[in-house]
């Protein structure tokens, strides 16, 4: 019943492969090829991959399956279970970015390999489409570079103190993730 409420999904749709069909694209063939040679061989499996939701939002789920006997230890099938390990995930993805990030700290003192590292495990993290970072000057937040849609943009802009990304950065003290689209004004056009 848990698994039908988060899929959305009928139960005569989840018999055979029907369970595979929100499975992530990019996840699938793994965890069939896995899946698959678990169950013929009737053994043990463990698999992570993400589910997509009835609201079309993908999670990762930790699906644990165990081969069982029936009285006349005949194999009559498997015994399993799925829990959502999504926020396990992004916690180990994060810890997996600052590592990055701090071996590119200790390998450069270079501010500029520093900035782009940062740049782009943040975009990683948070999937977005593009990002740079500040460095706090004596008129404002300076930009030295942009990344967006896997190009580089080199330039050099000022944010000054009183502009709203930095008021809010300042103020609110968390991540600023932009939509252009929700929030036109927000950010400065070059920037977009």
């Amino acid at each position: 019943r848990a698994w039908l409420e988060y899929t959305g999904m009928a139960e005569g749709d989840e018999t055979g492969e029907g369970w595979t069909a929100n499975i992530h694209p990019d996840d699938k063939e793994e965890t069939l090829n896995a899946y698959y040679g678990a169950v013929s061989e009737r053994k043990y499996y463990r698999l992570e991959y993400r589910l997509r939701g009835s609201g079309g939002e993908f999670r990762w789920m930790a699906d644990f399956g165990m081969p069982y006997n029936d009285l006349h230890n005949n194999f009559a099938g498997f015994i399993g279970s799925c829990f959502d390990i999504d926020d396990r995930r992004k916690y180990e993805d994060t810890i997996s970015a600052l590592l990055r990030i701090a071996e590119k700290l200790y390998s450069s003192l270079e501010i500029d390999q520093i900035l782009d590292s940062l740049i782009y495990e943040s975009i990683v993290m948070t999937n977005a489409e593009g990002g740079f970072a500040c460095v706090v000057g004596d008129d404002g937040y300076e930009i030295k570079r942009y990344y967006h849609l896997e190009r580089w943009d080199y330039f050099e802009k000022t944010l000054a103190f009183e502009s709203e990304p930095v008021r809010r950065l300042n103020y609110e003290r968390e991540i600023i993730q932009i939509n252009p689209a929700e929030e036109p004004g927000f950010i400065d056009k070059s920037l977009v």
